[in-house]
C-alpha cells in the first residue's frame, strides 16, 4: 500500500495552499495556535521569536507559581497545619497572593495577554505592510 504524498506535507505548507487570504491565515495562526505563529508565516523571524519566547516565559512563571502554591498546601496538609478537609483546603487554594508575589503574577498575566493581542495585531499589520 502506497502512502499518499500529501501525508508528508507540513501544516504550514498546507496553510499556504488553503483558500484563505494571507492576512486571515496569519491572524488565525497568531490567535488560535500561539503568539508568534503568524509572524512565522510572514517570515518575521525576530518578531516571532520575541512573541514566542515572551509567551513561554510568562506561562512558565504562572505554572511555576501554581506548582509552588500546590506544593506548599500539600506540605501543610502533611504536617497537620491544614486539616485534610475539602473546605479547609479550598480556603487555602483561593487565598490571594500578596506583596511582590501578587505583582509578579499580575505582570505575568498581563504579559501573556499583551503577547497574545500584540502578536495578532503585529501579524495583521505585517500582512498589510507586505501588500
Amino acid at each position: 500500500m502506497a502512502i499518499p504524498a500529501f501525508a508528508f506535507t507540513s501544516p504550514i505548507r498546507k496553510a499556504h495552499n488553503s483558500g484563505l487570504d494571507k492576512s486571515t491565515k496569519v491572524i488565525l495562526f497568531s490567535l488560535l495556535i500561539f503568539p508568534g505563529a503568524g509572524q512565522l508565516l510572514v517570515r518575521k523571524w525576530g518578531w516571532a521569536m520575541l512573541f514566542i519566547s515572551s509567551t513561554i516565559l510568562s506561562i512558565a512563571f504562572v505554572v511555576t507559581f501554581a506548582y509552588k502554591r500546590a506544593r506548599t498546601i500539600m506540605d501543610n496538609i502533611i504536617t497537620g497545619e491544614i486539616a485534610p478537609d475539602l473546605k479547609a483546603i479550598l480556603v487555602h487554594i483561593y487565598e490571594r497572593p500578596s506583596g511582590d508575589e501578587a505583582r509578579m503574577l499580575a505582570f505575568a498575566h498581563l504579559l501573556l495577554l499583551a503577547c497574545w493581542l500584540g502578536g495578532v495585531a503585529h501579524a495583521w499589520l505585517s500582512t498589510k505592510e507586505a501588500t
